[in-house]
């Protein structure tokens, strides 16, 4: 575990299986005496199932794109 931060787009599954998805950070928590992250805390938000648009296409989120990971010590 580096101790970056991550953001990107994941599937998630609700109770009854149906799959959705969410823009995501997640954040290593550190204990002050160590490098290691042995806690996380993650920030989900939902993006809707479909964006429409003009002419009624309808485009689904990519989960393939990612920030660049920023170091962040606690």
């Amino acid at each position: 575990m580096r101790g970056s931060v991550w953001r990107g787009v994941l599937r998630n599954l609700d109770r009854a299986g149906r799959s959705y998805w969410v823009d995501s950070t997640i954040l290593p928590l550190r204990a002050e005496d160590g490098p290691t992250a042995h806690h996380f805390k993650a920030i989900l938000t939902a993006i809707p199932p479909t964006i429409r648009i003009e002419g009624g296409a309808s485009v689904r989120p990519s989960p393939c794109w990612q920030t660049r990971p920023t170091s962040i010590r606690f």
